[in-house]
């Protein structure tokens, strides 16, 4: 009798959880959970444990992605009807501490973001306060209902975002501004300020054109990361918030074409360089002068230059939801061409403190300080040292690019020696590194190159593009390793 009483409440138990998990997103970590604690609970009892263990399992699978699911649907509603639009991601870690975005994540979640923005724009331009006090005190409402829906261990780190006008220097600086002040009232309506972080990424993660006033409109935006305890935890971390931050400067969608990849139609075949409206960075100033090729690399004028970075970096399995949308034939790097560099951000406490994540990382296998060296032509190039944390994917040190015209050997004078910043960007098995030259009169301009994060001892792809009386040069090369720093 005993028995047959758990074994119908199990049941009873399992039908609840798994119609609590309905939403589809969810069945699979329902019926993982289920599968999972039956196997358990048949260790304990053949036959009431498995319906035990069974029905606990469920419950576990599908929690956090019902929980999550729900919140969602919550916050959304909220946003509508305070005339804001919502849109969420999921980051997950994985047990390489590799961080993914995705849309629809139930497994190692760690932090769930909400993206809002306005038909008309939050922020007027170079404004980092809402002037208008009924959008104001529409904001003020659905800030207050988002912090009912947080558990109270979450932390809170807010990102701000601003559209292309103006230098970036001066919009990241301003998008830390409205962080700060997005920030300031959560605090006010009663979040502790130990609980909050805030970044400002400036214009570098736009999610439409800046080419029309909508699209600026949708770009002047900010984010609110819930940063969730972990299993085995007793708090969220700084180093957690901080993980997160550094995922979100890496991720590939950053440099994806076509901004606004979501919802992107489809259109020609033609090669992704010839197609290109976004203007070109800091172009050169035209002349009819006959190209004298100052690197000797006997590039391609900019515009039929093509390097295909996508098919080299191959995209997480994590994050395929966020790209299944585009057409994988037209689905590209942006060329560091056509891009700004990114000014370099820091993510604050409340208290303004700057937080420098101290965490200790080996460097990847090929990626330690080495020297990489490619011939093309009659020319040498050299880059390095070159080093890139395994953790992180932060880089570690600040290479130069070297250029030898008519090289024969030997240790000759470069004849172009480039100090170049550095961003990178998380692939699948490698990772893209994004280089920019520090001085505004070297003929070198910027370049695309994809390592393996596996040991390989030649780059995957590596970009060049160059200045050359009044217009813009690509040339393709391949680095191979030579030796360490």
């Amino acid at each position: 009798m005993i028995k047959k009483y758990f074994k119908l409440s199990a049941i009873s138990l399992i039908s609840l959880s798994i119609a609590g998990c309905a939403v589809t997103k969810t069945q699979v970590g329902c019926t993982t959970g289920l599968v999972v604690g039956t196997i358990i609970g048949k260790q304990l009892d053949k036959d009431v444990g498995a319906y035990v263990g069974g029905a606990l399992g469920a419950l576990v699978g599908c929690s956090i992605g019902h929980y999550l699911d729900e919140r969602e649907k919550k916050i959304a509603l909220l946003a509508s009807q305070n005339s804001l639009n919502a849109s969420f991601e999921r980051v997950s870690i994985d047990t390489d501490n590799t961080a993914s975005f995705s849309t629809d994540a139930t497994d190692e979640v760690v932090a769930s973001a909400v993206s809002v923005s306005t038909e008309q724009p939050l922020f007027d331009t170079n404004k980092a306060t809402i002037s208008d006090q009924e959008q104001l005190a529409k904001l003020k409402t659905f800030l207050g209902g988002y912090l009912t829906t947080l558990d109270t261990n979450s932390k809170i780190y807010v990102v701000g975002h601003t559209d292309a006008t103006g230098t970036a220097t001066l919009n990241q600086k301003l998008s830390e501004q409205r962080a700060r002040f997005i920030a300031e009232q959560l605090v006010a309506l009663g979040a502790k300020p130990e609980r909050l972080f805030y970044e400002g990424v400036g214009q570098s993660q736009p999610i439409a054109s800046n080419d029309t006033e909508d699209g600026r409109a949708r770009n002047r935006r900010f984010e609110l990361h819930d940063v969730m305890i972990t299993k085995n935890a007793k708090s969220v971390s700084v180093t957690q918030v901080a993980t997160i931050s550094t995922a979100k400067k890496q991720r590939l969608g950053n440099v994806v074409n076509d901004i606004g990849i979501h919802n992107k139609p489809k259109v020609s075949a033609a090669p992704a360089a010839t197609t290109k409206t976004t203007a070109i960075r800091n172009p050169p100033k035209q002349t009819s002068v006959t190209p004298t090729d100052p690197l000797g690399l006997g590039g391609v004028l900019i515009d039929k230059f093509q390097l295909d970075v996508i098919a080299k970096l191959g995209i997480p399995e994590q994050e395929r939801g966020i790209f299944s949308k585009a057409y994988a034939s037209d689905l590209s790097i942006q060329s560091c061409a056509y891009a700004q560099p990114v000014v370099v951000s820091s993510l604050h406490s409340y208290s303004g403190q700057k937080i420098v994540d101290r965490t200790t990382s080996e460097s990847l296998p090929n990626l330690y300080g080495t020297i990489w060296w490619s011939k093309v032509d009659t020319t040498g190039v050299v880059l390095g040292p070159v080093g890139i944390a395994k953790d992180t994917m932060q880089p570690t040190k600040q290479p130069i690019f070297s250029f030898y015209k008519n090289y024969q050997g030997g240790n000759p004078k470069a004849d172009f020696d480039v100090p170049v910043s550095v961003e990178t960007y998380r692939g699948k098995d490698a990772v893209l590194v994004r280089m920019y030259a520090k001085e505004d009169h070297s003929p070198f301009r910027c370049s695309d190159v994809v390592f393996s994060i596996k040991g390989e001892a030649v780059t995957k792809t590596t970009g060049v593009i160059y200045a050359d009386n009044g217009q813009l040069y690509g040339r393709e090369i391949q680095l191979s390793l030579v030796r360490t720093q």
